[in-house]
């Protein structure tokens, strides 16, 4: 059987995901008029993010 990350984990790889990338998340947003995520709100939004996964699964 495989083992499979909890719901909690599941969400923080997701995050991580974008970690190390969010410049280049920011770029195609700002192409689709979304010109307020920059990569320094997105870096912010990603930190509150994960901390809040944090709180709510420990």
């Amino acid at each position: 059987m495989l083992n499979t990350p909890q719901p909690g984990g599941r969400r923080l790889l997701a995050a991580l995901v974008y970690a190390p990338n969010v410049d280049r998340l920011a770029i195609p947003l700002a192409a689709l008029g979304r010109t307020e995520l920059t990569a320094d709100k997105l870096t912010a939004r990603l930190e509150d993010y994960l901390q809040a996964v944090f709180e709510r699964f420990g």
